[in-house]
């Protein structure tokens, strides 16, 4: 629907796969990804490879545990040391999911093999949508791209 009321793309839609469960369209210009949390939904769609998530901010269990097994190892320090343990996680989380959907592979025993510069490739923000807090962060293989984030309410 975004696609043909906002991008004027009337081509037969048909979704096609990568090896790791993420979807693609063939003949076209656009890349898309998709996440949802708690009652909200973001798409991206954009010129170049895009990954995104959508984090409702909510207590975790096992989150030390977590970030023990799937962060960096700058992340873990950071986090060790952060006053806001539950943002600071949900904010990298974030960025890891994102920038392991924009590469195709998704979360699957990847996240602790991060480059160092991922950071480069995303943009992260932070919405409030009726007493909740929401962490969205979009990768892009274009890294200008990243930046031209439009939030649309429905």
């Amino acid at each position: 629907m975004v696609l043909s009321r906002d991008y004027n793309y009337h081509n037969d839609i048909i979704f096609h796969y990568n090896d790791y469960g993420k979807p693609y369209l063939t003949n076209n210009d656009y890349y898309f990804n998709i996440s949802h949390s708690g009652d909200m939904l973001a798409i991206a769609i954009s010129n170049a490879e895009v990954g995104v998530d959508i984090e409702l901010v909510k207590p975790r269990h096992h989150m030390d545990a977590i970030v023990g097994r799937c962060f960096i190892k700058k992340e873990k320090e950071e986090y060790d040391n952060s006053k806001d343990k539950l943002s600071y996680f949900y904010k990298h989380w974030t960025k890891m999911e994102a920038y392991t959907k924009m590469i195709g592979t998704g979360i699957k025993g990847y996240f602790n093999n991060l480059p160092d510069d991922y950071n480069l490739y995303i943009e992260t923000r932070t919405y409030k949508e009726n007493n909740n807090v929401y962490y969205l962060s979009i990768a892009c293989l274009d890294k200008d791209e990243k930046e031209n984030i439009e939030v649309i309410y429905e």
